[in-house]
């Protein structure tokens, strides 16, 4: 039954809550998902942190980017050459198809049925094109180039998932949207770990503000789901808008908390000192997790950041101007220690 782990789940963040699910010391640091926890999300997210790994790695080349032809459409359900970019994406058993058939609906953006088919699709040919490529490897379409752009590629499809899961007020959508954010000791993974190197840089706590939120509403999250009955094994129960007014004020919150983090990362990128093409190619992915929110906000901002980044030489990108022009549309502030 997966509402232990909506009432259990979260000790790690050391905030009993509210609720009648009670809980001992010990496990007040981790976070003990149930057996039938989302193991989907959890392989994902893994798969997510293995695949920017070797994407950042200095022995990065053709062959740790892997042929796609190799991998693509094998019989395998784990990577049968964890070292290989290509291994790690495409047989994480339902890793491609998942992320195929992802639609975002989350609240406040325009419903887009093909999000994930469409990063699906430049990923497909990143693995292509830099495999097969004979340039520089950093230059725009490079081996290295490519790797870092499928590296960050994951970065869409866990924040949606994070925060449709939230929205669906099941107690299985709060399972997903913590597996990809924290691994089963409550150590940031996957999007929170990117969201960490976004704070990290920036001087701001979104994760631990997104976690501090979690915290204190799972208690009024699971009391709301009792109250509706027990729910069965498929966690087809789900609470209703105005069932728990606490979790209606902290899903929007959380949501815009793991926006603001992944600006922060995309704004880290930007800073770097040696911004070159790894980097940009790294910024181009994180963008595309926050293009959808870009266009809600202002019309023309995805459209300037695009072409910005679509630039073949990184060294041409006004990185002063974008980095402003995004920070002031998100209404997100940016302080690197000098």
């Amino acid at each position: 039954m997966r509402l232990r782990s909506v009432a259990w789940g979260l000790l790690m963040f050391g905030c009993g809550g509210g609720g009648s699910a009670g809980a001992d010391a010990e496990g007040a640091t981790q976070l003990a998902f149930e057996p039938d926890a989302p193991p989907a999300v959890a392989a994902f997210a893994q798969a997510a942190d293995t695949l920017l790994a070797l994407a950042r790695s200095a022995s990065l080349d053709a062959a740790v980017l892997g042929d796609p032809a190799l991998y693509s459409g094998t019989d395998s359900t784990t990577p049968t050459q964890p070292g290989v970019m290509a291994s790690v994406y495409f047989e994480t058993a339902g890793l491609v198809p998942a992320l195929e058939a992802l639609r975002d609906r989350r609240a406040g953006v325009e419903a887009d049925a093909g999000a994930g088919s469409a990063i699906a699709s430049r990923v497909a040919l990143d693995f292509t094109t830099g495999f097969a490529s004979t340039g520089p490897a950093d230059a725009f379409g490079g081996s290295a180039w490519a790797a870092r752009r499928i590296g960050r590629s994951l970065d869409a499809y866990l924040v949606i998932t994070a925060t449709l899961g939230l929205e669906e007020r099941s107690a299985a959508g709060w399972d997903r949207a913590v597996a990809a954010l924290f691994g089963a000791q409550g150590a940031p993974h996957a999007l929170g770990a990117r969201i960490a190197e976004g704070d990290a840089h920036c001087g701001s706590d979104s994760l631990e503000g997104a976690r501090a939120e979690l915290a204190a509403v799972r208690g009024p999250f699971a009391d709301a789901l009792e109250s509706l009955g027990r729910p069965d094994a498929l966690d087809r129960l789900t609470i209703q808008p105005g069932d728990s007014v606490e979790y209606d004020a902290a899903v929007p919150v959380i949501a815009a908390r793991l926006d603001a983090g992944l600006i922060g990362a995309f704004v880290a990128l930007l800073d770097a000192p040696d911004f070159d093409g790894r980097a940009q190619a790294e910024a181009d992915a994180v963008w595309t997790a926050l293009s959808a929110r870009a266009r809600a906000l202002d019309p023309e901002l995805d459209d300037a950041v695009t072409i910005a980044l679509g630039q073949a030489d990184a060294g041409s990108i006004d990185r002063a101007a974008l980095r402003a022009r995004v920070l002031e549309a998100f209404g997100v502030t940016c302080s690197p220690a000098s």
